[in-house]
């Protein structure tokens, strides 16, 4: 497929404002008098689909389809604001749509890639964590309605990035429903998840918590690891000489963080 093929190609000389354009081609382009609903929707499969090989081919994919998704809506925002159409972008109901249907999102071994590639969609601003709770107990997907769904799975890896008093309720409640009991023990387990992955981050990178290294002192070319777990992928410009350190992203999630640290010590 024309598509898949683009996207395999990528590469870190790859210029990503083209890639985005010329994948996001025809009646699906931002620049597009009427967007085709249909046809972005076959496009965001294509890429939600491609970022789940992540493990085999490459971890980079959830932030280069966040980047590419993040490049199509800012075009079809400045697109837009030129006329005077109203300025009303919204992808959730897409990617929603994804996650509800499609085989790789109801695969239990994507469980993970979900979470990392949903995480960057929401730090980015193109995925609500608070409106994806919220519609799954609209739709009874929840505990308390549907104890199998795979929507579950999904809810429990996702990263938490504002802990609202009113939407960690919303948590407990899609995830455990009305069994007080069940809530206690996924409290208790979460917490416990949480100390230990404190620990391991500890251990395997001290900066977090206010330890300096050897390494960070003698190169100042180098950012500090609390300064890069929050530097945005998009436009980074390279060093003159040489190309900066590639950057340890820590999901916000005991689950998901410690397989990305390991990763990114490990290369």
């Amino acid at each position: 497929m024309q598509e898949i093929q683009k996207l395999d190609s990528m590469s870190s000389d790859t210029n990503m404002s083209e890639l985005s354009k010329s994948f996001f081609d025809g009646s699906a382009s931002p620049t597009s008098a009427t967007l085709d609903q249909d046809r972005f929707q076959e496009k965001l499969n294509i890429l939600l689909a491609w970022a789940m090989s992540l493990f085999t081919l490459g971890a980079h994919r959830p932030y280069a389809i966040c980047t590419l998704l993040k490049l199509w809506h800012d075009e079809r925002t400045a697109h837009l604001a030129k006329g005077k159409h109203e300025i009303d972008i919204d992808i959730f109901p897409a990617m929603y749509n994804w996650l509800d249907t499609s085989a790789s999102a109801r695969n239990p071994s994507n469980v993970l890639g979900i979470g990392i590639t949903l995480g960057e969609l929401t730090r980015s601003g193109l995925f609500s964590y608070g409106r994806y709770i919220r519609t799954l107990i609209a739709q009874g997907k929840t505990a308390r309605c549907n104890g199998h769904s795979h929507h579950l799975g999904i809810l429990r890896a996702l990263p938490i990035f504002v802990k609202g008093k009113d939407l960690m309720y919303q948590r407990r409640m899609a995830l455990s429903g009305d069994d007080w009991e069940l809530c206690e023990r996924d409290e208790r387990e979460e917490q416990e998840q949480m100390e230990a992955f404190k620990e391991e981050v500890h251990e395997f990178v001290p900066e977090i918590f206010g330890y300096s290294t050897s390494l960070t002192a003698s190169c100042p070319d180098v950012r500090t690891v609390q300064e890069e777990l929050y530097l945005p992928r998009i436009s980074r410009p390279p060093a003159q000489d040489s190309p900066l350190p590639q950057p340890i992203h820590v999901p916000s999630s005991p689950i998901l963080a410690i397989p990305a640290l390991r990763r990114a010590l490990d290369s």
